[in-house]
């Protein structure tokens, strides 16, 4: 009978065979692209951060190598943590007033000067300024320093590209204040003098808070710097939330980076035991950044 219907309807038979014989190459072309795909995906983490990557939409990131190596800072008043300041930030989406608090690390590089990462000013997202900045230097569990609440979006200053682009090259900016704090605060200066190979192998530290607690961690190494190119650094360093804007400096306590990125592609939680894979990105304090951070101290 099979072969009697192929001869009466011959072609309908040929659009059968035609079909069974397209759904296999459809299933072979599928399953090659997951691979190529698959294999993109296991590969990306090993390389630098794409200047087409997105960035995060919040403050928050999460990223632990293995162990975390990261040690609590238990005097916030000693030189290089007093000028690091807890960010308690709130953004108001203009058009449907919805709100959102989020957290971040910032530093003061003179006395009216704070340097943070750009998403922590502007909120992607919501497409705005923060609303309020609650600025805490030298903040612990038990209290900071100093604080002041930042209210005017006009002291807040992110760059134009930022905005349009929404690319991490411009993720960094600043904010100004009316009145410096306390004479405890010590501004860290900044510094892009640092060559490529430098970065790799002076001792650098990262500091910054979490935000959970209010607790300054910091870690420091020569070792865990990956790779460097003309505008940003990939590296090993210890993050939790919160930390986003936090200080890379130097063991003369001046800023050579600005923690700004997680893992490539991921947006969430991460938390690898395979030392190889993943990466947490900043900002390197290059003549760009450095001018246009400059340009508001007055």
């Amino acid at each position: 009978m099979l072969f009697r219907s192929q001869h009466l309807c011959p072609k309908k038979h040929l659009n059968k065979e035609r079909s069974r014989i397209m759904k296999k190459r459809i299933f072979a072309l599928v399953l090659t692209m997951l691979t190529i795909s698959g294999a993109a995906s296991i590969t990306s983490f090993a390389e630098p951060v794409s200047h087409k990557a997105k960035i995060p939409d919040d403050v928050d990131t999460y990223v632990i190598f293995g162990s975390d190596d990261r040690v609590k800072v238990r005097d916030t008043t000693e030189k290089g943590s007093n000028a690091i300041c807890n960010l308690t930030i709130t953004f108001v989406h203009p058009k449907t007033g919805a709100k959102k608090t989020v957290y971040g690390t910032g530093f003061m590089y003179s006395d009216l000067t704070m340097g943070t990462a750009g998403h922590c000013i502007y909120d992607l997202t919501y497409d705005t300024k923060a609303q309020r900045m609650k600025i805490v230097p030298g903040d612990s569990p038990s209290g900071g320093l100093d604080s002041v609440t930042i209210e005017n979006k006009s002291n807040m200053h992110v760059l134009s590209e930022f905005i349009n682009t929404h690319n991490w090259v411009y993720d960094y900016g600043c904010v100004t204040l009316e009145e410096p704090f306390s004479s405890d605060v010590e501004p860290m200066p900044l510094n892009s003098g640092l060559t490529n190979t430098q970065y790799q192998s002076k001792y650098l530290t990262l500091s910054g808070y979490d935000r959970k607690s209010a607790q300054l961690y910091k870690q420091r190494s020569n070792k865990l710097v990956t790779a460097v190119t003309t505008d940003d650094f990939s590296f090993k360093y210890d993050t939790l939330s919160g930390m986003s804007g936090s200080p890379i400096y130097t063991d003369s306590y001046e800023v050579v980076g600005i923690y700004n990125y997680g893992p490539n592609g991921v947006t969430g939680d991460y938390v690898s035991d395979d030392y190889s894979k993943g990466y947490n990105s900043a900002q390197r304090m290059n003549a760009t950044c450095y001018d246009f951070l400059m340009s508001f101290v007055e």
